[in-house]
């Protein structure tokens, strides 16, 4: 992804949205592949658990396809709003 794509991306988010960066390999430096909305249950200083938005969520179980479960894949009380970059895999 370059940079006019990150930027299209971001210009309609509000400017307190956090953002999360995916990690991908140890010490590996790997270009940013694609950036999506997702909840977000922080976890240990540098450590957290990601999980669909609602909407994305409900999409996928109505796909019927994957085994998507509305009750067990939904995020947690307390899950945060994020901009989810994921490196390129």
């Amino acid at each position: 992804m370059n940079v006019k794509a990150l930027r299209k991306a971001l210009e309609s988010l509000p400017d307190e949205q956090l953002v999360v960066l995916l990690a991908g390999l140890a010490d590996r430096a790997i270009p940013l592949g694609e950036v999506s909305e997702a909840l977000y249950v922080p976890g240990a200083t540098r450590t957290g658990d990601v999980y669909c938005t609602h909407e994305d969520l409900a999409e996928k179980v109505d796909s019927g396809v994957g085994g998507w479960d509305a009750d067990l894949d939904a995020a947690p009380e307390g899950a945060v709003c994020v901009l989810l970059l994921e490196p390129v895999l």
